[in-house]
């Protein structure tokens, strides 16, 4: 562990930041309120709280944060631009590319 925080200072802190939100001990930056979480590898959808710190998913859950959005039961998936977004109704185009990594983003005009 010392050697981490030698040659990588700011990594672990990144990570020690993380764990504690992870536990509860700090807030999250963000948290998704009643979202419904798109499981891209099986297909399976559930109810979910997801908070978000420093752009990366820390816990599904009850968490405090600093700003909360509630997604009122709207789509949630993970993409592999290294942020959660939440996406709009899943069209047949979307749900097809989801399974593969791929994102969508919801855009208040319905596009």
């Amino acid at each position: 562990m010392l050697r981490l925080t030698r040659l990588r200072p700011r990594l672990y802190a990144n990570v020690q930041r993380k764990l504690c939100v992870a536990r509860g001990e700090l807030p999250a930056e963000l948290l998704f309120k009643n979202a419904r979480l798109v499981n891209v590898l099986s297909g399976e959808i559930h109810p979910a709280h997801v908070a978000v710190d420093d752009g990366r998913i820390v816990g599904i859950g009850e968490y405090d944060a600093q700003r909360v959005v509630d997604l009122e039961g709207r789509f949630l998936a993970p993409s592999f631009n290294r942020r959660p977004f939440p996406c709009g109704k899943l069209d047949a185009h979307r749900a097809r590319a989801l399974p593969r990594g791929g994102s969508a983003r919801h855009r208040r005009d319905g596009g």
